[in-house]
């Protein structure tokens, strides 16, 4: 009997030592691969129209454009990043004899404020800005622009162009 159950024993242990047992030709390795995903900051203005003409009858006094344009503007802006918008103007250029009517004589005026003030490029205009407290997709950077001419005394008659550009950057 007691050599029935030694038999039994080393079974139990051959059957035990059997199943632990990897197969041969079955090797396994394992690799981590991180994943990082990088939203970028973005910025977007759309206008209700893309031009105000100036209707100049007295050029000794002021004279107002002909339309109001909305300006809006969307951004994706990262937390603790600012948000500005800004208006410039050129100098508008006579076109049949070239004389200049100078840029600083283009103000412009937003939504919320109360005067005109002057937009060129030593003086240009931002009625936006701010620093984003958390990070927000699609925020509202939206104004609208009225621009006015200042007494051009001494321009002659003529059809002046120039172009206000309009900056919308996220930093």
């Amino acid at each position: 009997m007691k050599k029935s159950l030694f038999i039994l024993g080393l079974l139990c242990l051959s059957a035990a030592v059997a199943s632990a047992q990897v197969p041969f030709n079955s090797p396994t390795a394992s690799a981590t691969i991180a994943v990082h995903a990088t939203v970028q900051q973005s910025a977007s203005i759309l206008l209700s129209a893309n031009s105000i003409n100036f209707n100049v009858l007295d050029a000794s006094k002021t004279t107002d454009g002909d339309k109001s344009i909305s300006v809006t503007g969307k951004v994706a802006v990262a937390k603790g990043h600012g948000v500005f918008m800004t208006f410039i103007s050129s100098d508008l250029i006579g076109v049949n004899d070239g004389k200049t009517i100078p840029a600083n004589l283009v103000w412009g005026k937003t939504a919320g404020a109360t005067s005109f003030a002057p937009i060129d490029s030593t003086a240009y205009y931002t009625p936006i800005g701010f620093y984003a407290a958390a990070g927000n997709l699609n925020q509202d950077a939206s104004t609208t622009l009225a621009l006015q001419l200042q007494p051009v005394p001494t321009a002659v008659p003529d059809q002046y162009s120039g172009a206000v550009t309009i900056t919308l950057q996220v930093l």
